[in-house]
């Protein structure tokens, strides 16, 4: 088990992920560094918001990305 969670097998046979619960134990701490960390999310997230905007067709721009990771996991040939 880490911090943000662990697989658990199923009945089933697969192992599913099962978040730990929240808050978490130990508490944050928002010194200089998280809040660095937290600003560059912030700037990463609203630059992944803005490319569709700017894409003709963002549903192929998904559907490369898709193909791409079956292609590197096996899926496709």
């Amino acid at each position: 088990m880490t911090r943000a969670g662990s697989f658990i097998k199923q009945v089933e046979g697969y192992r599913a992920f099962i978040p730990a619960p929240l808050p978490p134990e130990l508490p944050l701490v928002y010194d200089h560094e998280m809040l660095k960390l937290l600003s560059e999310a912030d700037h990463a997230v609203g630059q992944l918001d803005g490319v569709p905007s700017i894409l003709p067709n963002p549903d192929f721009f998904v559907a490369m990305y898709v193909r791409h990771e079956a292609v590197a996991k096996g899926f496709l040939c």
